[in-house]
């Protein structure tokens, strides 16, 4: 598996990290595809309990709980070797949204408007 398999299977968008690796980022976490396996990354989140990921499998790291300026509770924790059929929780957990498709009619009605704009434009001197 590779990350654009995986993007492409769930539409999802690939964007980089800081270190310019592939990576497909969400409002809590991220998923990315190590020696072909998907992995997911939570860093300086709310804690999770271990319950709540174990359905996705492989290897868990949980970093200690810690408090911030504000005193909420923050942890980091990592997911390696994520089962292929648990991929759609493991993006439901880190906050991942879906690249959106227009329909059939969407499409339709863009094309018209755009047809519409080009022609006012030409018109117009």
């Amino acid at each position: 598996m590779t990350i654009e398999t995986l993007a492409e299977k769930y539409r999802l968008k690939i964007t980089r990290d800081e270190c310019n690796d592939k990576i497909i980022q969400g409002r809590r976490g991220q998923l990315y595809v190590d020696a072909g396996q998907a992995c997911c990354l939570w860093l300086n989140t709310r804690p999770i309990l271990k319950a709540t990921l174990a359905p996705l499998g492989g290897k868990l790291w949980m970093g200690d709980v810690s408090e911030d300026e504000r005193g909420k509770r923050l942890q980091d924790i990592r997911v390696q070797g994520i089962r292929p059929e648990q991929v759609p929780l493991a993006i439901r957990l880190c906050g991942i949204k879906r690249r959106r498709e227009m329909s059939e009619a969407q499409r339709a009605h863009a094309v018209e408007a755009l047809a519409k704009a080009h022609k006012k434009q030409e018109a117009a001197p």
